[in-house]
């Protein structure tokens, strides 16, 4: 129940959150803060926290999204109109981080202004002796349509896909500011670079992660991406199509491919899935679209 003291408080706690160090807010942040302050704003005994966000609606221009996900929805309070997606996304999961094409955008490495947003959550540690891959297995599985995550989610024109990748420690994540100075957590330019030749298909395909490729030459470390590649101890020998983007592109030298090189090559492997009479590239054993 709100009573008349705590109403005419209205102004002091517009205050509170308009300078609040949050810009997105869950319940029980909320409500947590209503615990805090409810002395000082003469909440009373009585106030509780459904009660507090009806004033709070009402009074204060609180907003409440939701994001639809299939399994879940996922319930968020906001203050401002101006939220970007991307803080909206850093708020499901504080340990997550943006890859693929939202790593792409904000590393700098596309021209396009992706309105698809890919948050990724790691799953958590798993043994995969990859000592048993056959070639029969990576043709039964790149002769197929790739796999795509149902978790997504709309909110102001965008989509907010979450993924759950591989364990990796956080290996290769790093913190920037997206254009409201906030601090996110994404994949570095080279995990990045590793990561969109994985999955072209969350990264606006083949032909935009060919001019990442482009655009990263004259920063990437390829000794770097190579070292993160090599921890990350995939399943498949994506080496093969990271050697064969790097040589496409024509602007890393001999030094730089051989470094790709080095990764032993067993199979033949694919740049993407499900091609239908693909080319072959010899040096890095690799199919391709005929024409890419």
């Amino acid at each position: 129940m709100i009573n008349k003291k705590f109403l005419e408080k209205k102004e002091e706690i517009i205050y509170f959150f308009s300078n609040c160090k949050f810009d997105v807010f869950t319940k029980n942040i909320l409500h947590a803060i209503l615990l805090e302050n409810g002395t000082k704003w003469d909440a009373g005994t009585n106030l509780g926290i459904k009660d507090f966000l009806i004033f709070l609606k009402k009074k204060c221009h609180l907003q409440e999204i939701i994001l639809n996900f299939p399994n879940r929805n996922i319930i968020r309070y906001l203050f401002k109109s101006d939220i970007s997606p991307y803080i909206i996304a850093c708020s499901i999961k504080p340990s997550g981080y943006f890859s693929h094409y939202s790593a792409m955008f904000l590393n700098g490495l596309t021209e396009q202004i992706p309105k698809s947003i890919y948050f990724n959550i790691e799953q958590s540690d798993k043994y995969v002796n990859e000592n048993d891959l056959t070639q029969q297995q990576i043709d039964d599985a790149f002769t197929r349509k790739a796999r795509t995550t149902n978790q997504i989610a709309e909110y102001n024109n965008y989509k907010i896909y979450l993924l759950n990748g591989k364990n990796t420690n956080n290996l290769g994540i790093i913190t920037v500011e997206d254009h409201t100075t906030y601090q996110i957590k994404t994949t570095c330019i080279e995990r990045t670079l590793i990561d969109i030749a994985v999955r072209p298909n969350y990264s606006g395909g083949i032909y935009e992660v060919l001019k990442a490729y482009e655009m990263a030459h004259s920063y990437v470390s390829i000794n770097k991406l190579s070292a993160i590649l090599e921890n990350m101890e995939l399943i498949y020998p994506y080496h093969q199509a990271i050697g064969f983007y790097l040589e496409k592109t024509g602007k890393y030298n001999e030094k730089q491919l051989n470094i790709m090189k080095k990764f032993e090559i067993k199979h033949k492997f694919y740049l993407t899935y499900n091609m239908t009479n693909p080319k072959y590239s010899e040096t890095w054993k690799l199919y391709y679209p005929s024409d890419f």
